[in-house]
């Protein structure tokens, strides 16, 4: 995910300058009505000419924290916190505050320890993305990722920490190794009974149609509550469940772990409220992350959402599957990774 800060700044720049110019300078034919300006700082009183010079000041301080000197030393590693020589790092300074002055880019690698730096460049603060083939990028989730923003300007603690060869920038890839056959369906909400009746969906394909199903089951008492805003916030008993015949699920704690558990899988997953639990407890729609097991020895995974207020089991279930075609492999490499690992740390205490 290669960051792209230059529409924002551009906005930003304008702002500030035109906010500066409204501050300290009066529009040509309007009318001054207060007596004098004061200075901030001594509340002394002072001409327009001064106050049109210390505009021109401010805006020339602004304009200096867009050269402000660069220096940057970085790592690449890996989800094994390996180097990764060969990666390709790019570089984008932000250095105009509107579009007027297009961005540099300087493209580089990293060496055969994982490390790249670089020197001599200018900016308000520097977008940094690496990337190499076969390797997914990871978002930015408050942990290590593929790419940053480091702040430079005003001496920002962030730009002079990775100025420094001891204290790196470190970025990391996720090595994927070997593709297999995989088939990925993206998500989709689909139709589930509100009574518990079963339904099977398989992985295999769009419609839900193959060898490779899940059973699900959804009951929710959200059909018995009037359909009025004065209810709206009301619990309510509901419960969601899925099973797999013959297989089993694991909770998926890190969607970038490309390989699937070999032991460990349990029948069914099961969620369930009820009216009487306590409000902090209680949850009108959940997600969930699992590992699947099929019983000719397909692994996959599912990503899912439930919404428990729903009449008419029009789209309760929203889907998104992984299936490696091939029996017995547990490899999901794939480029089709979404989910944030934040989302999945948030929601997988309600499988507990």
């Amino acid at each position: 995910m290669k960051i792209r800060t230059k529409p924002l700044l551009s906005i930003l720049g304008v702002i500030v300058i035109a906010g500066v110019v409204l501050r300290y300078c009066a529009p040509v034919g309007s009318t001054v009505v207060t007596s004098a300006l004061k200075d901030r700082k001594s509340g002394q009183s002072i001409s327009p000419s001064h106050a049109q010079a210390k505009a021109v000041d401010v805006l020339s301080a602004f304009a200096n924290e867009f050269k402000t000197p660069i220096e940057l030393y970085g790592k690449v590693i890996d989800q094994h916190g390996d180097q990764v020589p060969g990666a390709t790092v790019t570089l984008t300074p932000v250095d105009a505050p509107t579009g007027d002055t297009s961005q540099s880019e300087t493209v580089l690698a990293s060496d055969a320890a994982g490390e790249f730096s670089i020197k001599g460049l200018h900016g308000f603060s520097m977008g940094v993305h690496v990337k190499k083939e076969g390797y997914l990028d990871i978002p930015p989730l408050g942990g290590p990722a593929s790419s940053a923003m480091i702040s430079y300007s005003n001496g920002a603690e962030q730009g002079k920490r990775h100025s420094h060869p001891e204290t790196p920038l470190v970025l990391k890839l996720h090595k994927v190794g070997q593709m297999e056959p995989m088939l990925y369906v993206a998500d989709r909400w689909l139709r589930l009974p509100v009574d518990g009746t079963a339904r099977s969906i398989a992985l295999d394909s769009v419609k839900g149609l193959g060898s490779h199903q899940i059973e699900f089951r959804f009951k929710t008492g959200w059909v018995n509550i009037p359909a009025d805003n004065e209810h709206f916030g009301d619990q309510f008993d509901w419960s969601f469940e899925a099973r797999i015949p013959g297989g089993g699920f694991i909770w998926c704690y890190d969607e970038y772990n490309i390989d699937a558990p070999e032991f460990g899988y349990l029948d069914n997953i099961r969620l369930e409220y009820k009216t009487n639990m306590f409000k902090e407890q209680w949850q009108k729609m959940v997600y969930g992350s699992f590992f699947v097991k099929f019983a000719d020895g397909s692994h996959g995974r599912i990503r899912f959402c439930i919404d428990g207020m729903e009449r008419d089991g029009d789209s309760p279930l929203k889907l998104a599957s992984w299936l490696n075609l091939k029996p017995g492999s547990r490899n999901l490499a794939t480029n089709q990774v979404s989910i944030s690992a934040a989302s999945s740390e948030r929601y997988k205490k309600e499988w507990k």
